[in-house]
């Protein structure tokens, strides 16, 4: 957002900036529409919190051993995704 800030104060509009997260400061910004942010990496705050719960319980029941690793999948989330993005601040099934 700052980077944004300072190209708008600078008059710099000749490229575009992507970001990391979907935070909804960016996804606010980006469902407006006039910004130079033109995507962005989501990474869901919810679903890490609930993979690594499972995980957790299932090292302490002796279904899997420390150490996995599992890797989530992000979402590219550009103006044309925007709409059907479900944000941090999305209610979640529990």
């Amino acid at each position: 957002m700052g980077v944004e800030l300072a190209a708008r104060q600078a008059g710099r509009h000749e490229f575009f900036l992507t970001s990391v997260d979907g935070s909804p400061d960016v996804e606010q910004e980006m469902r407006r529409g006039n910004t130079l942010i033109a995507a962005t990496a989501s990474q869901d705050p919810f679903a890490i919190a609930t993979t690594a719960t499972r995980i957790g319980f299932d090292i302490r029941a002796g279904r899997i051993k420390p150490g996995v690793v599992r890797l989530l999948d992000p979402s590219l989330i550009t103006q044309d995704t925007i709409g059907s993005y479900r944000g941090w601040n999305a209610p979640h099934n529990t």
